[in-house]
């Protein structure tokens, strides 16, 4: 039965403090949902006890508002009333956060806000740790870590001076925040501009019973002062935005010379002049032969020999032959000659079908490929 009720003590106490962090002055500064429903609860005194019932780490732990009540009887800085919630110090927003905060690097993978907390809690009270992950939910390595007040994030920056942990002299692209960035929209953890957003589901609860480890006690961190980082971010940026901007305008030029040479060629050929087929009709003669071809190269040779003559068709088996000529005058000898009859084809006679050869294709454009 003892057990129990202890067991039920450390629940209602890790609640307690857990409520105490979402309605702290660092986490309002900071959690646009929680500060919006504040704010918006001013005018009716307090924030509805069921919010709090909607956040993980509390709905985790107890589900209804009878607990909430029990547990926030011992807290100095909240108060339960009429089934609400409300501040007993009013709100101070914070405005020296950059100035409490400290950007650390080579947090390993096994670490929580809670072991964060507890490692940097000799310097002083942390208020906030911020500890992204990536899309895979590992952690990143880095963390910003925010102190109470300027004083202690000072001690902490000049204690990893005096051992040469403190981050100087380095190229920004360096910095674990740059090199693990996975995009705006998936860099959990973080807001557009890089810098820490709230995460009230995983954070705030001090950790009473467990000690330090020996693995703990091994781990060398590298911090930064959060308004250093910020320069070196704002440097890495400056200089992505240079080169990107140098890469834009060569792609630019680039497509601006093959704008050009397209167009000087465009221009060139509307200058060239249009050359157009000058075609001579009287040129082309049919020839009905006596006989059948047998011998289609002996014809070709005996109309060769006429002289004047360009071009013969005399196919195997064949009653016709097709000759195209020098000149009118020769097609019009051709007229009488020993192998057949003659025809000059003229007119549209030349675009009709012969012996299925010429299908859309004039008998003229035909010979004159030849």
């Amino acid at each position: 039965m003892a057990e129990n009720i202890e067991h039920n003590e450390r629940i209602l106490r890790k609640v307690r403090k857990q409520i105490e962090f979402y309605l702290s002055d660092a986490n309002l500064s900071k959690d646009r949902v929680t500060c919006c429903t504040y704010s918006e609860a001013i005018s009716s005194g307090g924030i509805p006890a069921d919010f709090f019932l909607k956040c993980n780490r509390v709905k985790e732990r107890i589900t209804t508002i009878a607990e909430i009540e029990e547990a926030l009887k011992t807290s100095k800085y909240l108060q339960f009333a009429d089934g609400k919630v409300f501040r007993k110090f009013p709100f101070q927003p914070r405005t020296n956060q950059d100035r409490c905060t400290i950007y650390v690097e080579n947090i390993p993978s096994y670490a929580t806000q809670e072991k964060v907390r507890k490692w940097f809690r000799p310097y002083g009270k942390v208020v906030y740790v911020s500890l992204p992950k990536s899309k895979a939910g590992t952690i990143k390595g880095y963390a910003f870590v925010e102190f109470n007040t300027e004083e202690e994030a000072e001690r902490c920056k000049a204690s990893h001076q005096e051992s040469g942990m403190y981050i100087e002299n380095r190229d920004p692209a360096e910095l674990l925040s740059v090199k693990t960035f996975e995009g705006f929209e998936d860099h959990e953890g973080e807001t557009e501009t890089g810098e820490p957003e709230n995460q009230p589901c995983e954070s705030a609860e001090e950790v009473h019973s467990e000690e330090v480890t020996k693995e703990d006690v091994a781990t060398q961190f590298r911090i930064l002062s959060r308004n250093d980082w910020k320069k070196e971010r704002n440097k890495y940026l400056n200089n992505w935005r240079k080169e990107g901007k140098a890469r834009r305008q060569e792609i630019w030029r680039q497509q601006m010379k093959i704008n050009r040479r397209r167009k000087i060629a465009e221009e060139e050929k509307a200058l060239q002049p249009k050359t157009e087929l000058n075609f001579q009709c009287g040129l082309i003669v049919k020839i009905s032969l006596k006989e059948e071809i047998h011998d289609p190269k002996s014809i070709k040779d005996q109309l060769k020999a006429i002289g004047g003559i360009k071009y013969v068709e005399a196919m195997q088996g064949a009653v016709e032959a097709i000759v195209r000529t020098e000149s009118p005058d020769v097609a019009s000898s051709l007229v009488k000659n020993p192998l057949g009859k003659g025809e000059v084809l003229t007119g549209q006679i030349v675009h009709k079908r012969i012996r299925g050869k010429f299908t859309q294709k004039s008998a003229v454009n035909y010979l004159r490929r030849k």
